[in-house]
């Protein structure tokens, strides 16, 4: 299930992140075409307004020169004075307006013909660039919601992953604590990133702190029940099996263990294949596997209540064969 889940995982992963892919290109085309549009539309109202602005300005001089010059041929002076931006104008002789006449013309014809369809095609591109503009918004939207989605995923994953690990570690130094009377914790080799290496740590009586890596046989496989029993409180499994699991262990550590099984068979069954008598002696059930005649055969014993059991005498006394 936990491998299943990984590849869920990951597939998940993988189709999201496709999809942002894909939608970031989508957004990068979209960017694109509303720039240019954005740029053309600028460019076209930049000249539309330079044009009329200037040809205005032209035409309501050239008329306002018209008239006033009019009212004055008529009348021989002019009767009201006269606004102050043709003040500059009315000072200046006939020939030099007449001069400034022609160039104003000239200028008028140079500008040619207006575009009158100019706003109705900003209209237009306006109307597109708005359509663009909702999907690309649409699709910004979807993007950061998947953005949001994949983050609480991540903040539930390592949320989960710290608070599991955390019980496990209280555990774990519990257990060693009985087990050992010493010190051991499990943490992280990157303490904030929770796809990085686990490390177990003891400190085994009479030592100093060493990494799992760095311990004897029998140090190894105590720090082994310990993580085990460290998982088995935290979320216990109906059954265990062990097989050969205490080979590295002397007789003292294999009763510390013995021990711990015995504690916690009340909560699971332990299958324990072993050749130490100390475990033997200790199971509630014995099966044995014996050679007769080039062929193996099994017998059964259910051992008596700790209460009947008899005084231990000595080790040949101990049966051998293996133990549950």
């Amino acid at each position: 299930m936990e491998i299943l889940a990984e590849k869920e995982k990951r597939t998940k992963t993988t189709s999201f992140e496709r999809d942002r892919m894909k939608l970031d290109e989508k957004l990068r085309k979209l960017r694109d075409k509303r720039k240019e549009a954005y740029e053309e539309r600028l460019i076209l109202q930049q000249e539309i307004g330079k044009l009329n602005i200037e040809k205005a300005k032209l035409e309501a001089k050239f008329d306002n020169l018209k008239v006033q010059w009019g009212e004055r041929g008529k009348e021989g002076e002019v009767s009201k004075k006269p606004p102050k931006d043709l003040e500059e104008f009315i000072k200046k002789p006939l020939n030099e307006l007449r001069s400034i006449e022609k160039e104003t013309i000239i200028k008028i014809q140079e500008l040619g013909p207006i575009n009158l369809k100019a706003l109705e095609d900003f209209d237009a591109m306006k109307l597109e660039f708005d359509e663009f503009k909702e999907k690309v918004d649409k699709i910004v939207e979807e993007r950061n919601s998947i953005l949001q989605t994949m983050e609480k995923i991540e903040e539930k994953r390592q949320e989960t992953f710290m608070h599991t690990m955390n019980e496990i570690n209280k555990h774990f130094q519990k257990v060693y604590k009985e087990l050992v009377n010493g010190e051991a914790r499990i943490e992280l080799e990157k303490p904030d990133d929770i796809n990085s290496g686990l490390i177990i740590r003891a400190q085994p009586p009479g030592k100093k702190l060493l990494n799992i890596d760095h311990m004897s046989g029998g140090e190894k496989t105590l720090t082994a029940f310990t993580f085990l029993f460290a998982l088995q409180r935290y979320k216990p499994m109906p059954f265990y099996i062990l097989d050969e699991a205490d080979a590295a262990l002397d007789k003292a550590n294999t009763k510390k263990v013995s021990k711990l099984l015995k504690s916690a068979s009340e909560m699971a069954q332990f299958i324990v294949i072993t050749h130490n008598d100390s475990l033997v002696r200790d199971a509630d059930r014995v099966f044995g596997v014996t050679m007769e005649d080039g062929e193996s055969k099994i017998m059964g014993i259910e051992l008596p209540p700790e209460t009947e059991k008899p005084p231990r005498k000595t080790k040949s006394s101990a049966p051998s064969m293996e133990a549950n």
